[in-house]
């Protein structure tokens, strides 16, 4: 037998094998290690050691914004914090925790029984990149007087704003009583904008150049109130004011917004009058859908001015606004907006006020009151349930019914499927086929029995 033999150059080989692996290792170990989103949690019963845990939370929501990273989440307690508060980087803020939810319990939380208060401060909340707020109350802040932004301020960032109330703020200076965004963008859902005020412009929203959406939302009770130490400017834009940029609506409510003020000869812009006491636009475009606008006022332009033909109202319900001392009565001031399938009565003008000519407003398959040109237009009374307490769902029998046309849109303001039967008009849809006499969601025989017990009861001794 053979003799075996070694390979000489084994050890070496071995040795640089070694070697390889172990600068491999060192390059791993060098490499930055892999890093997972936190949830950090804030409650004014934490000792503030880490916020890991609701016993180890941070105190207040500031603290928290200090170590969190983009990415992060930031669970807080309900109690009342106070502001300024700076958001950090892609940093997810909740609130509406009672501050025993486990890790796996965030769907738990509820904003509505456990209300997370976050109020003071000039600019209550001052939105960073890719922020999200989520169930909160925001009140009682106030404005920089060279941008505004009493509540919320937003400038060059994104932000998500959800389930969430702006209630209360103010801007002496600047736009934007409730919440200030410029150059950026912004989806708001679920949230109310109430009793906001603002010196000019935008009592509960001012935008600059941005692109902002909004749904499911409320906006009330807000004032541009153009009045300050008894000197007298224009206000515009008591809900909304959009200067540059696109405000879309989808399912919302403006109501009781107010521009206020004329400008005296000695007052900043003399002779200009107060100016959409919904939506005031100066520059951009805007898309109103399944929006409800009632009982809002300004002195020039009640509801919407400004903006052009990019300006378009689909299923709108518009009522009951106007300024009974009014110095321009214009409804919808938008030059050459389109209106389709919308409600317009009981306002406080008729159409005659209106942009003409080549600047009036372009409607088609619309309930206007007084009348407009376009294609199944009406002028009848809509038959609303009960317009006087502001239920402006349809009667059954309401010409409104079966009326409309297909808007592009599935659901109404409610959330109820669009079309059921024919598309109806306005922010409402009327939830019975007309011909579902015993309103159980069908026409069938049950219909056509009851249909045959009172044929030609009324009738007699005609």
């Amino acid at each position: 037998m053979e003799p075996k033999t070694i390979d000489a150059n084994l050890p070496v080989f071995y040795t640089l094998a070694i070697m390889n692996a172990l600068r491999t290792i060192l390059l791993i170990a060098l490499l930055p290690l892999p890093t997972w989103p936190a949830t950090l949690h804030v409650s004014p019963d934490g000792d503030g050691t880490n916020g890991l845990s609701w016993e180890t939370a941070f105190s207040t929501p500031q603290e928290a914004m200090v170590v969190a990273a983009s990415g992060d989440s930031v669970w807080v307690r309900s109690a009342t914090y106070l502001g300024p508060l700076d958001m950090a980087p892609g940093v997810r803020m909740y609130g509406g925790f009672s501050g025993t939810e486990s890790a796996e319990e965030f769907l738990l939380r509820n904003w509505k029984t456990n209300p997370t208060h976050v109020r003071g401060g000039r600019s209550v909340i001052r939105a960073a990149s890719e922020s999200v707020i989520d169930g909160f109350t925001v009140s009682a802040g106030s404005g920089t007087p060279d941008t505004g932004g009493g509540g919320i301020i937003a400038i060059g960032v994104s932000i998500a704003l959800q389930n969430c109330a702006i209630s209360g703020n103010h801007t002496s200076g600047g736009i934007g009583g409730g919440m200030y965004i410029r150059s950026g963008t912004a989806t708001i859902q679920n949230c109310i904008f109430d009793r906001n005020t603002s010196f000019t412009s935008g009592g509960g929203v001012g935008i600059i150049n941005s692109i902002v959406r909004i749904y499911d939302s409320r906006i009330e009770d807000n004032t541009a109130s153009g009045i300050q130490n008894s000197v007298r400017y224009f206000g515009w834009g008591g809900g909304v004011y959009l200067s540059g940029g696109r405000l879309e609506t989808y399912n919302c409510i403006f109501r009781r917004n107010i521009a206020r003020g004329f400008a005296s000869p000695f007052g900043q812009f003399p002779g200009i009058p107060s100016q959409g006491g919904a939506v005031r636009i100066l520059g951009g475009n805007a898309y109103f859908a399944n929006t409800l606008f009632d009982l809002n006022d300004a002195y020039g332009g009640s509801l919407v001015t400004g903006g052009g033909p990019d300006t378009e109202f689909r299923n709108c319900t518009i009522v009951r606004n106007g300024f009974l001392f009014r110095w321009d009565a214009n409804i919808l001031g938008a030059s050459g907006s389109r209106i389709i399938a919308c409600i317009i009565t009981n306002n406080f003008t008729d159409s005659t006020s209106w942009h003409s000519g080549s600047d009036a407003p372009r409607a088609h398959h619309s309930l206007i009151e007084g009348g407009h040109p376009g294609e199944g237009n009406i002028d009848a009374d809509p038959m609303f349930v009960d317009p006087e307490i502001g239920d402006f769902h349809l009667q059954r029998g309401s010409p409104c019914i079966d009326s409309g046309t297909d808007t592009g849109l599935t659901t109404d303001l409610d959330g109820n499927p669009r079309p059921i039967g024919d598309y109806d008009m306005g922010a409402f849809e009327f939830p019975y086929l007309r011909s579902d006499i015993d309103g159980n969601g069908r026409v069938d025989e049950n219909d056509l029995f009851v249909f045959q017990r009172d044929w030609r009861k009324g009738t007699e001794g005609r």
